[in-house]
């Protein structure tokens, strides 16, 4: 698994790499654990997913309406996650 450098944190970086690598195509319930996992650690960072990063890293399977559903989870998952911690920090 070749880890890519997209990120300024190294464990995103890793995780982004183990989403991408494992074939997120299939949408299995490992991969959006994986998926889950990184978009947790780049909130956490301070980092955005860009659709760019998935284009570019990408295999031919990967059809757009793909990329797009995982695009779209990640900004439903930011929301909830500046939400919550809004209301955390008012507490």
């Amino acid at each position: 698994m070749d880890v890519v450098n997209y990120f300024n944190n190294e464990a995103c970086n890793l995780k982004f790499s183990m989403w991408i690598s494992n074939f997120p195509e299939s949408f299995h319930p490992s991969d959006l654990d994986r998926f889950t996992d990184l978009v947790i650690a780049l909130l956490d960072n301070n980092e955005e997913l860009e659709i760019e990063y998935i284009n570019q890293s990408r295999k031919k399977i990967f059809e757009d309406r793909m990329v797009s559903s995982y695009m779209d989870r990640y900004r439903y998952m930011r929301d909830i996650y500046m939400k919550l911690k809004d209301r955390w920090s008012t507490e």
